[in-house]
This record gives C-alpha cells, sequence and structure tokens, in this order.
C-alpha cells in the first residue's frame, strides 16, 4: 500500500500544479527516489525534458521558464542531486523567474543514521526560494487530497511579485510505486487568484511634480524582460524633452534611442557636460559599471514591476511599483504637451551619433578579429524576432558598446546574480520554451565551465549557434587596475585552460569551426543562420593584447568625436 499511497500523492501534487492554466513543462534527471514524481509527470499531459545533470536542468529550466512567463517544474531524486540546482535557483530568485523545485527525500528515520544518498534536504537553499514545503512521507490512510492546496500556494508564491523558485522536498517510503496499483480519481484543482494592479493616472502626482521642474532630466532604462512598451517610453521622452538612455538588455535598442553611453560617459568631460539633474531609471541597474558610476549620486525615480530597489547607490527618491511602459503612459497622459525644449536631449543625441560614427570606423578598421568587432558582427545577423542569449563578463558588455540596433531582437541574459555558469542550458532553454533558435555569444570560460550543457542544446530541437569569444581566459580582467601585476593577473585571474573549443565540441559530437578574422566570422554566422536544429560552435580566437588595446583606441575616438561635436574640445 506504500507505493501507492506514493504515486496518489505524487499525482495529486502534479495534478495540481499543472492543471488549471499551471505548469506546463517539467525538467527530469533521472533518479531513483523520485519514481512517484516522474511516474506522475509522465501521465499528465504536460511537456517533458530529461536532462541527465541537475545542474543543466536547472539552468534549462531557467531558460525555459524566463520565455515562456510560466512556471516550470524540475524534478530529481534524494541527496546531493538537489545541491546542483543551487547555482540556477539563485539566478532565479535574483532575476525573478519562477520554478518549482520537486525533490525526492529519503524519509525521517532514515535521516541522520547512515543511509545513502541521503542529506538534510530541509531549507536546502535558503532564502533563495520564495517559499519552502516540507511533506511528510505518505501514507495510505492519508488520501494526500492536501497536496492541491500545497499545490497552489507553491504556484501563488512562484508567480506573484517578485516572481521567483519554490522549494517543495517530498520524502517517500519503499516499495516507492506499485505496478498494479490503482490510480486515484484526480480532485478538483485549487487555486489562488490574484486581481491584476494596474497604475492609474492619479498614482504618479507626485512624480509628476517632480519631472514638470527637470529640464536636464534623462530616462535611463536597464535590464528588463521581455521588456517595456517601447512607443510609451519614448512618447515620455519626447513629451519631457529627455533622453532615452538604453542598453542591449532593455529590449529598446531596436529603437531612436541613446545606445553610446557606455563609451562616452567614460571622459569626465562628457560625463559632466551630459550630467542631468534628474533621472528616471527603468528596470535593473544597468549593466556598464561606467553608467553605474555615472548614476550614483544623481536624484532618481526607480520603476520596477516586481517592486524591487535596484539602487546600491541609495540616490532614489521614490520607487514606483508598475510596469514601466504603464508608468510612462500615465505620466504622458498626465503631461500634456512637450514641458521643455529638449536642448539636453539634442545634446546627447549629438555626442552619441558622433560616437556612433566613431565605433562604426572602429570595427570597420582592418586589424586583427577582437571582440568589439565579434559583437558588432553577431548583432548585424540576428534577424527581427529571433533570440540573442547574452553571456555575463564581456559579452554583454561588448554588445552594449559595439551594437547600436537591435531591431526587434530578444536579448537574452542572466543579469540577477551576474554569473556566467549555466549560459549553454539557459540558452537551450529558452530556445525550447519560444520553439526558436537561439544565438548564443559567450567567452571561452563561461562555455567551458557549461560544456555538458550541449547535450540539453542537442535535445531542445532548434537551432543553436554558440559564438565563443577565446580570449585566453578572463579577458575582463585585463580591463581592472589589478592587470598591473602580469604574473599575480595571469595566474589567478585570467587563468588560461588547457585542452581546446574544437576538442571539446567534437567530444559532444558537435560541430564547430574556428576564425581568425572578420570575412571568416561572417561567413561562419551566415551558414549557422541556414541550419535548422542543429548546434554550432564558432570558435572566435582573439589576441588578448590586441584586444585591449582595440577597446581603449575605440573608446579614445569616441572621445575625441563627441567632445568636439559638443564643443568640448579643449576639456578633454
Amino acid at each position: 500500500m506504500t507505493g501507492a499511497a506514493n504515486q496518489n500523492w505524487a499525482r495529486a501534487l502534479v495534478a495540481g500544479l499543472c492543471g488549471a492554466g499551471g505548469i506546463t513543462d517539467v525538467v527530469v534527471s533521472p533518479g531513483s527516489r523520485s519514481t512517484p514524481l516522474v511516474l506522475a509527470a509522465a501521465e499528465h499531459a504536460v511537456a517533458t525534458h530529461v536532462v541527465l545533470d541537475e545542474r543543466s536542468a536547472a539552468f534549462f529550466a531557467l531558460g525555459l521558464a524566463r520565455t515562456s512567463r510560466r512556471a516550470v517544474a524540475l524534478v530529481c531524486t534524494s541527496g546531493s542531486a538537489a545541491g546542483h540546482y543551487l547555482p540556477a535557483v539563485i539566478e532565479a530568485s535574483a532575476s525573478h523567474v519562477p520554478l518549482i523545485l520537486l525533490t525526492a527525500d529519503r524519509p525521517a528515520e532514515l535521516q541522520g543514521f547512515g543511509a545513502g544518498q541521503t542529506i538534510d534536504q530541509v531549507h536546502l537553499f535558503g532564502r533563495h526560494v520564495r517559499r519552502a514545503f516540507h511533506l511528510t512521507a505518505p501514507t495510505p490512510s492519508d488520501s494526500g487530497r492536501w497536496m492541491y492546496t500545497v499545490a497552489a500556494l507553491a504556484l501563488d508564491a512562484a508567480m506573484a511579485a517578485p516572481a521567483g523558485p519554490v522549494h517543495i522536498n517530498c520524502p517517500y517510503r519503499k516499495p516507492l510505486w506499485e505496478p498494479t496499483g490503482t490510480q486515484a480519481a484526480v480532485g478538483p484543482v485549487v487555486r489562488v487568484v490574484r486581481g491584476q494592479e494596474l497604475v492609474a493616472p492619479e498614482q504618479v502626482l507626485d512624480l509628476l511634480g517632480r519631472v514638470r521642474t527637470v529640464s536636464r532630466g534623462a530616462i535611463v532604462a536597464g535590464p528588463a524582460w521581455p521588456g517595456p512598451d517601447a512607443d510609451a517610453v519614448l512618447e515620455l521622452g519626447q513629451r519631457l524633452g529627455w533622453p532615452v538612455v538604453a542598453e542591449p538588455a532593455s529590449q529598446l535598442r531596436g529603437r531612436d534611442v541613446v545606445a553610446a553611453a557606455d563609451s562616452l560617459l567614460r571622459c569626465p568631460a562628457l560625463a559632466a557636460a551630459l550630467r542631468p539633474e534628474f533621472v528616471l531609471r527603468l528596470g535593473r541597474l544597468p549593466t556598464s559599471t561606467t553608467v553605474q558610476n555615472w548614476l550614483a549620486g544623481i536624484p532618481a525615480a526607480l520603476v520596477d514591476d516586481d517592486g524591487q530597489w535596484h539602487d546600491p547607490s541609495h540616490s532614489a527618491e521614490v520607487l514606483i511599483v508598475g510596469e514601466a511602459g504603464a508608468v510612462c503612459a500615465a505620466l504622458s497622459e498626465r503631461l500634456g504637451e512637450r514641458t521643455h525644449d529638449g536642448a539636453f536631449a539634442d545634446a546627447w543625441h549629438g555626442a552619441d551619433a558622433a560616437a556612433w560614427d566613431a565605433l562604426e570606423l572602429a570595427v570597420a578598421a582592418e586589424a586583427p578579429l577582437w571582440e568589439g568587432v565579434i559583437a558588432h558582427e553577431v548583432a548585424s545577423v540576428i534577424a527581427d524576432g529571433d533570440l540573442l542569449h547574452v553571456a555575463s563578463s564581456m559579452p554583454i558588455r561588448d554588445l552594449d558598446g559595439f551594437a547600436r540596433r537591435l531591431p526587434g531582437v530578444h536579448v537574452l541574459h542572466s543579469r540577477g546574480a551576474n554569473g556566467i555558469d549555466g549560459t549553454i542550458a539557459t540558452a537551450a532553454g529558452s530556445a525550447a520554451g519560444t520553439r526558436k533558435g537561439v544565438t548564443v555569444l559567450l567567452g571561452d570560460l563561461a562555455f567551458r565551465h557549461d560544456v555538458a550543457s550541449l547535450t540539453a542544446a542537442q535535445a531542445c530541437g532548434q537551432r543553436v549557434t554558440l559564438v565563443v569569444v577565446d580570449n585566453e581566459g578572463g579577458g575582463i580582467f585585463a580591463h581592472l587596475p589589478l592587470a598591473w601585476d602580469e604574473a599575480v593577473h595571469e595566474r589567478y585571474f585570467t587563468t588560461p585552460q588547457v585542452g581546446s573549443i574544437p576538442a571539446l565540441a567534437a567530444g559532444f559530437g558537435v560541430e564547430c569551426v574556428s576564425v581568425h578574422d572578420r570575412a571568416g566570422l561572417q561567413r561562419a554566422l551566415g551558414a549557422a543562420r541556414g541550419d535548422s536544429g542543429d548546434v554550432r560552435v564558432i570558435h572566435a580566437v582573439v589576441d588578448p593584447s590586441n584586444n585591449l588595446k582595440q577597446h581603449r583606441a575605440a573608446w579614445d575616438a569616441v572621445r575625441r568625436a563627441a567632445t568636439s561635436a559638443l564643443g568640448l574640445e579643449g576639456e578633454r
């Protein structure tokens, strides 16, 4: 009877999670103790994805949940298996992605007595989950009807703002299942219904009074998914006479926005000339450290639909909880006609145009392959509606610095905890969630860190093109002050690796082509666009010393061009 009870409780839990418009995807990693949950998922009308490695599985689920905008369930066995979920759980918590972690466990009588594959799984993920449920082992005398309520509460905690992961720990006694067991009747699904909160025009009156007095203001759009209504944001900028400064992960780079802020603000004279009196900040903190430092100390209003305070410099005066596009539309509705002459916005756009003239020349110049060229070329071939997943470290910064236009491109990222872990698996999950191909821009260390997830990429059924920028290790550290000590820098920070990228790809049966110049990169990117459901690696080889030199030359060219455009030649 124990096996039947296990099955009935697991069926009720899975039915509660997957019924009434709930979970549609379950990511399973093989194991014995999780048998009741796996069988319950297999019986239900949901898409199941089998990923061997729990770490890859969790990042795959993260990408799937982010793009589908629905909670995704994960199922694993007991012991250390669930511990491999932690890196993805941290990112999901920080970036507000809903996951339901179903971890099988041993019953209480086996805990602490040397039973194999048994660890303390209570509060395993600490404060990184929105809520944790630690169930008792099923008993034949209890129907498990309350599993439906657990499922409803778990889904509500995962999806309510701020969304995030929820842990349900499920201990089972042996026998785990019974081949001849009868299936319990599925009861009515329990639901939690939350009313939708909308931003009304009268709720922004205080902010309205503040922005009306500001002629030198700016709208700064940070990373966001799926991104605010671009028309609403740009309309507000027009009415205020403020520039809209947007990074690629804001999803606004396809419009007429300021896109060269990172390059412009490296020059102190430009940073001072373009400094606003007040900033309306949409979404998360911008990726660029240069922009972050420039924002520090500028009075600001934050807009975040999850009510999170993204302001480590403590410069903000107010937080508006609401969807950024709706807040901008509400402000525009109350503002009426244009409130300022737009001279400050004109200065920003003039500097931005001059900067991009210089940057276009920098990436077009005949030189060995470097990161700016790679980011520029990758951005230029992404078609409208395609996915571009960008790794942390230098790839997202190079896309910010050298990709002016990304019309209709969905830029995905893991900027919650800003780690490089799980890049391949997350991108594969995003492709599975959208049923679209994805191009991934990542560094050689991020590739090596997640190379086992090539199997998840192969199984996702979509085109996955990995552009691996090989700068012989952690190239981002060459841009930091610690690079002055060459020996320490190389051993502890750059950390060049053994084993070639093509050999690693070949080990997983993945095609890889190495490129050393712009023409080779263009050919490889063009060929990859013709793939339907294949995984392909483009190994872009970069000379790290030349790479740093080219970055600095590009920033210097921007400084000269933009200071000249603004009449600041003597203040460089």
